[in-house]
C-alpha cells in the first residue's frame, strides 16, 4: 500500500503536499522510531484523517480532516458517488460559534469500545456522552439491538396483524430512543424501518409520514442521490395504492 500512496502523493501540487504533512499525523509508541521515511509519514497520515470514497478507495479531505469528532455529532459526513465528493452537511441548527462535529466511528457501542477505536486517532473523547457513560451505553446498545432485530424481519411479512402491530411498536419505541439519544446519524435509517413496518401493517398514511422525514434526513446531504431517489420511488408507489 506504501508504494501507492506515495505515488498519490507525488502527484500533487507544491501547496497540496504541505497542506497534506500539515495535517494530523499520530503515531503508536512502536511506530515512533529513527525510521521516519516519507512514506511512512504519508501512511500515518492517512491513517489519522482519511475517510472512505466508496467502497473501494480512500481519500485525504485537509478541510474535512479538520472537523472534530463528537460522540453526538451534530453534523454528518456522506459521500457523494454522483460528484465524487465527501459533503459534510448539518443535521440539526448550529449556533453561530458552535463547533462543528462529526463521527468517525461507529457510535451504537459502549464507550470503552469507542475509546478503543478512537485510539488510533489519537485523543481520548471526552464529550458528553462519553463522560456520562452508563446511561447513554444501555441505551446505545438497546438502540443497536432493537435495530438488528427489526433490520432482520423486514424481508419477514407475517400474515398476522398482532405480529406485524409488534414490530411497528417496535420501529416507534426504536425511532424514540434514537431521537433522545440525538443520533441523527441513524435517523434515516430508523425512518426507513418505521415506513416499512408501517406499510406491513397496512397503515399507508404513516408509511408515507416516516418515508417523507427519510427523504428529508437524505436531502441534508444529497438532493438527488440514489437513495433519496430510492424513497421518492417508494413514496409514490405509497401513493399509487
Amino acid at each position: 500500500m506504501i508504494p501507492a500512496i506515495d505515488s498519490a502523493y507525488s502527484s500533487l501540487t507544491t501547496s497540496e503536499k504541505e497542506e497534506v504533512l500539515s495535517l494530523h499525523n499520530f503515531r503508536f509508541a512502536s511506530e515512533n522510531n529513527d525510521n521516519n521515511t516519507l512514506p511512512h509519514n504519508l501512511a500515518t497520515i492517512l491513517r489519522s484523517n482519511a475517510y472512505n470514497t466508496g467502497p473501494a478507495h480512500t481519500g485525504v479531505f485537509p478541510a474535512i480532516a479538520r472537523v472534530n469528532h463528537d460522540c453526538r455529532p451534530n453534523a454528518g459526513n456522506w459521500w457523494s458517488m454522483k460528484r465524487g465528493m465527501r459533503i459534510i452537511y448539518a443535521m440539526q441548527d448550529i449556533k453561530a460559534g458552535d463547533e462543528i462535529t462529526v463521527s468517525y466511528i461507529p457510535l451504537l457501542i459502549r464507550q470503552q469500545e469507542r475509546a478503543a477505536r478512537l485510539e488510533q486517532y489519537g485523543f481520548v473523547c471526552q464529550c458528553t456522552v462519553c463522560m456520562a457513560t452508563t446511561a447513554h451505553d444501555k441505551k446505545r446498545i438497546r438502540i443497536a439491538d432493537l435495530m438488528a432485530d427489526l433490520k432482520g424481519k423486514v424481508e419477514r411479512k407475517s400474515s398476522s396483524k398482532i405480529v406485524m402491530a409488534k414490530r411497528l411498536g417496535k420501529a416507534k419505541t426504536l425511532l424514540n430512543m434514537t431521537l433522545e439519544e440525538g443520533l441523527s446519524d441513524y435517523l434515516a435509517g430508523v425512518y426507513h424501518l418505521a415506513a416499512v413496518f408501517s406499510e406491513q401493517a397496512g397503515e399507508l398514511g404513516a408509511a408515507k409520514m416516516w418515508a417523507l422525514l427519510k427523504l428529508e434526513e437524505l436531502k441534508l446531504a444529497e438532493k438527488d442521490s440514489q437513495e433519496a431517489l430510492s424513497v421518492i420511488a417508494f413514496i409514490d408507489d405509497l401513493s399509487s395504492h
